[in-house]
């Protein structure tokens, strides 16, 4: 979700290497680093084949199988690795990383967080750590972990989570979302109490903040196939890349069988919520989800997103701004 300057692009090829010892650029980012100069004809053939796989000539939306190889472009802007402070933070902060873990094995979340929590969430895509990092500071008891395969985005939470823990205070510097602010909001809607619920919130006894928070430098449908069978309690994706392209259907996260991976994880009650601002993928995400009534049945009316959205990040202003409306659904695991 991060872009990162020119001057803040790659460095040297031994850092490159340090990082992928780190676990911190995954097979495929670490591929576009040596492929953005475009003289690589393997790789353009790939993208080429990449573009009209088979199953794509049948309309049937269930048919769909996610593609986690994205095309050339958007591997090249996934594979930057942020400003020497974004990178700095990823190398120092690695007690609040989740590392991957080997082929076959799957992560022990208990074990993971310093404490039990009552409840375990996941956010895909989690960007600079917005929405990541206020709910974590409203559920102190709630384990947290954010998955994103832009570097810079890791980064940037990081460092977030670096000057919080030097000043010992939350980082706070977001938009907390109200009816006023929202252009799209109904008059009749009840302002939610933010700043009450902020300040009755305090880690559990021993602990220091953002000791609940964990970072997933990676695919966060990757991520899915290693953690343990009915582990979580709430799953989020919060203004995913859209790919509204008819020729881009097989890039979006949701699918059929990725439908299948979130119930798996999921604990039954469990809930996904979505947040878009695209009506293109949000009109797919409900024909997908129709289509599982078996595995999730739709909650209405949406929780309030002041539970689950407390603030207003920079991608969903831009979408006010350009006169697009934010979008929420919620739907909960079937035994």
């Amino acid at each position: 979700k991060v872009l990162t300057t020119p001057e803040e692009e790659y460095e040297e090829d031994e850092e490159h290497d340090i990082f992928q010892s780190l676990d911190i650029i995954d097979d495929d980012d670490a591929d576009a680093d040596h492929r953005n100069d475009g003289t690589d004809p393997s790789a353009e053939d790939e993208d080429k084949k990449l573009a009209t796989p088979q199953h794509l000539l049948d309309d049937d939306v269930n048919n769909f199988q996610y593609q986690d190889r994205k095309p050339k472009w958007w591997r090249q802007v996934a594979g930057r690795r942020g400003s020497k402070a974004q990178r700095r933070a990823i190398q120092s902060m690695g007690s609040y990383r989740l590392s991957t873990v080997p082929y076959g094995q799957v992560h022990d979340l208990p074990s993971t967080f310093p404490a039990s929590h009552e409840e375990i969430w996941l956010e895909i895509g989690s960007g600079q750590g917005d929405v990541f990092l206020a709910n974590a500071e409203r559920n102190p008891h709630v384990a947290m972990i954010g998955a994103d395969v832009h570097q810079p985005g890791i980064g940037s939470a990081l460092l977030r989570i670096q000057a919080g823990l030097e000043q010992n205070q939350y980082w706070r510097d977001y938009s907390v979302y109200s009816t006023s602010k929202d252009p799209f909001a109904e008059t009749s809607e009840v302002p939610y109490n933010v700043e009450e619920k902020r300040k009755s919130a305090t880690p559990p006894a021993g602990e220091a903040i953002y000791a609940n928070v964990r970072l997933f430098s990676g695919d966060g449908m990757k991520l899915l196939h290693t953690l343990p069978t009915s582990s979580l309690d709430v799953i989020l994706i919060t203004f995913p890349d859209p790919w509204y392209k008819p020729d881009c259907e097989q890039f979006r996260l949701i699918q059929n069988h990725t439908l299948r991976d979130l119930h798996r994880v999921l604990r039954p009650g469990g809930r996904f919520f979505l947040a878009t601002d695209h009506v293109v993928f949000f009109e797919w995400t409900l024909d997908v989800f129709s289509g599982a009534s078996q595995l999730f049945q739709t909650v209405t009316p949406c929780p309030h997103r002041s539970t689950w959205l407390p603030v207003v990040s920079k991608y969903e202003q831009k979408g006010w701004d350009e006169g697009r409306q934010t979008l929420l659904a919620c739907w909960e695991a079937k035994k």
